[in-house]
């Protein structure tokens, strides 16, 4: 099971909007390539990631610049460095 699909679940039993849970399963599909995604997802699927990184005190963000210039997002430097200073 996945986190989004472990996600989704917990959310349900908590009866939040559905749309919330729509939008993880979808995420979960493009993260494990079954759909293809468009930038928006991919967006999300970056913020997620960024929060996981957070949540989990890990301090390689490599991937994580490589995915912010894959997705043009400027100013990753200023991420990372909040990144750092949570740990």
């Amino acid at each position: 099971m996945s986190i989004y699909t472990a996600s989704s679940l917990m959310l349900s039993l908590w009866h939040i909007d559905a749309r919330v849970i729509k939008q993880l399963n979808h995420l979960d599909k493009v993260s494990n390539l079954q759909v293809k995604g468009d930038k928006h997802d991919e967006l999300v699927l970056f913020m997620l990631s960024c929060l996981y990184t957070l949540a989990t005190g890990r301090t390689e963000h490599d991937e994580l610049a490589h995915k912010a210039e894959l997705l043009g997002i400027k100013g990753f430097s200023d991420i990372k460095g909040f990144l750092d200073v949570s740990n």
